[in-house]
């Protein structure tokens, strides 16, 4: 059976669980150089490609059924740790980064395009949202990994 992949999307899939394992190892200079070289070896097919990457990783340590209809909540990584909605949050790469998971972990292919369409043409920007999202991965996969999971 044939690779549904194409080259650059596997390569890409290769650099995104490199810099995610970087991030889990707090080394967020590599894990960024990561993204850098998905960006610059695999185009946006290919960085597309890494963010399903990362959203699946997540919601395979999550143990969500895909498919299934996502609330998402926000937690504060520092201070209380209070959890909240969107409009509380004051990244807002970050309320996209949570949107783009909930979206994958939904099957809901429209919301996911209409993410990926709203995000800036700028590329220092574009680079903003996806941190958010290997942030986000990184800090709900180690939890799951603490607990076992």
């Amino acid at each position: 059976m044939a690779d549904p992949l194409t080259r650059k999307e596997r390569r890409a899939v290769q650099l995104a669980g490199a810099a995610l394992t970087a991030a889990l190892g707090n080394d967020w200079q590599r894990a960024s150089a990561m993204l850098q070289r998905i960006s610059t070896e695999c185009g946006g097919e290919g960085m597309q490609r890494a963010l399903l990457s990362l959203c699946d990783t997540v919601i395979h340590h999550a143990g969500i059924t895909p498919g299934q209809p996502v609330r998402i909540m926000f937690q504060q990584a520092d201070g209380d740790g209070r959890i909240t909605g969107a409009d509380e949050v004051q990244r807002r790469e970050s309320v996209w980064a949570g949107r783009l998971l909930a979206a994958r972990a939904a099957d809901d292919e429209d919301t996911w395009s209409a993410l990926i369409e709203a995000l800036p043409r700028d590329g220092y920007a574009i680079g903003q949202h996806v941190i958010a999202l290997l942030e986000m991965c990184t800090l709900m996969i180690a939890r799951y990994l603490k607990r076992g999971a």
